[in-house]
């Protein structure tokens, strides 16, 4: 049945959706979505909510924050669906509807909602919580459907302990080629010397990491960088723990420019005025920790400062998707990586082939290469680059290390190049593996052409024939 809303859907969001309606069909009560930050996961939960109402089916829609839980409504409501907010006092409090938007927390501690005939569970990789788990242990008969940019925990671990199949948006390169996405320029950092700080279960020891990160002479950096690079544009600034990002804002204060801090003890109000201020340009700098890495929506802002490092490639992706979305006269996407994030991870949209497994949330073949930073001009380069360009540097005389350290030094712009460089050191074996699962996806998304497409989009080459002929298979 087509979906009818007040919104326009793309046409690869109306191929989600019957995709997530054809495993429904089938059988799976618990499909995952895998859609990159700003490709519209929210529009398709709300068309498929909006179809779900007009057949007087129950369904709430699952955040864990306010910010995700006021951008759901308003989505909801331009798509025409009647609702209510479960949210602690909320006043637009409707319990005789059958469509809400609920806090996870708020939802956790409450008993007498109606069970649903359908969940959406936003920022699905934190589902493995205990209250999320809570609420969606209530109704086991629900579908309850996933909705993620990265389908990882943030311990490095999978979903597919939690979800049963996985339908896949377009990833953030296609997205920019089809102009829903804008492109990214990288600025890598004088590198941060991690050696000694702690890797606990899920990430860096959060008060060591701070004690490297939260230093006047690495704070000024950041500020001088960003006069440098990225002085007329709107900037988020992520930073370790709360006294981290008010350093960074005091450090912009400071320089004359307009900087404020937001993080989860920021009053409500207050918090919304802040947003509001930085959408207009009252305010130029928000610098945040743990607020504003997932679901946040600001086109206008297009510079992200990554001061806070971060194991977790999931949070990472998070970070650096707040920048992505086009707005009028925005060209670019700028990200100033004081923390060593790009090093470690790879550049925002490299291709990454995730795997619906418990324990493994990237296949092998679908890892970035990582990048090399000259250590005497600071040009990223690709792995399999030898000598540095501008200033000659042969790379093959370095020692391996162990984790980056502190030098002086510009900030260097990732080199456009290096984006191919990395694709083409793959091995033709795992080329074939990465071919393989977009076959697969093709057949689920009856797609023809798709697994090709995507294939001559990354390597600029057709797949080898012998290739093609496990399509009918796949």
């Amino acid at each position: 049945m087509p979906t009818t809303t007040s919104q326009q859907l793309r046409p690869y969001q109306e191929q989600a959706i019957e995709a997530l309606r054809d495993h429904i069909r089938r059988g799976c009560r618990r499909p995952l979505l895998v859609a990159p930050t700003g490709s519209g996961k929210t529009t398709i939960a709300a068309a498929m909510i909006h179809a779900a109402q007009q057949r007087n089916k129950r369904t709430i829609f699952l955040a864990h924050r306010k910010e995700l839980i006021d951008q759901c409504s308003a989505r909801l409501a331009g798509a025409g669906v009647e609702h209510g907010i479960i949210q602690g006092n909320h006043p637009h409090r409707r319990p005789w509807l059958g469509v809400h938007v609920a806090s996870v927390p708020t939802l956790a501690n409450r008993s007498d909602v109606a069970a649903p005939d359908l969940v959406f569970v936003d920022e699905c990789h934190r589902a493995r919580a205990k209250s999320y788990m809570s609420i969606l242990g209530r109704w086991p008969q629900a579908v309850a459907v996933g909705l993620t940019a990265t389908p990882v925990r943030t311990d490095g671990r999978g979903l597919g302990d939690l979800f049963d199949v996985m339908v896949q948006c377009p990833d953030i390169q296609e997205l920019t080629g089809m102009g829903h996405l804008v492109p990214t320029r990288v600025f890598a950092p004088a590198n941060v010397d991690l050696g000694k700080v702690r890797v606990g279960a899920e990430d860096y020891n959060q008060a060591q990491l701070a004690g490297v990160m939260d230093r006047a002479t690495l704070t000024g950096d950041i500020v001088a960088h960003w006069l440098r690079l990225a002085k007329d544009r709107l900037t988020v600034a992520f930073g370790v723990n709360c006294d981290h990002s008010r350093h960074i804002r005091d450090q912009f204060k400071a320089a004359g420019i307009k900087a404020e801090q937001l993080d989860g003890k920021t009053a409500g109000r207050l918090r919304d005025q802040m947003l509001a201020d930085l959408a207009g340009g009252a305010i130029r700098v928000l610098a945040s920790v743990g607020v504003l890495c997932e679901g946040w929506d600001c086109p206008p802002v297009s510079c992200a400062i990554l001061a806070r490092p971060t194991v977790s490639l999931g949070l990472y992706l998070q970070m650096v998707g707040r920048i992505l979305r086009p707005h009028p006269g925005k060209r670019d996407g700028l990200i100033l990586d004081h923390a060593g994030c790009v090093a470690m991870h790879g550049l925002p949209d490299d291709p990454r082939v995730w795997a619906l497994e418990a324990d493994a949330p990237l296949l092998p073949s679908s890892r970035s290469v990582k990048p090399k930073v000259c250590p005497k001009c600071y040009a990223v380069y690709g792995g399999s680059t030898v000598r540095c360009k501008p200033c000659g540097w042969v790379f093959s005389t370095l020692e391996p290390r162990e984790g980056p350290e502190l030098v002086d030094g510009e900030l260097a712009e990732v080199d456009e190049r290096r984006k191919l460089e990395r694709y083409m050191v793959i091995p033709d074996a795992q080329r074939e593996q990465i071919f393989r699962l977009w076959l697969q996806q093709e057949a689920e998304r009856q797609q023809p052409g798709y697994a090709v497409m995507r294939y001559q989009g990354m390597f600029h080459q057709l797949p080898r024939q012998e290739w093609m002929s496990v399509r009918g298979a796949a």
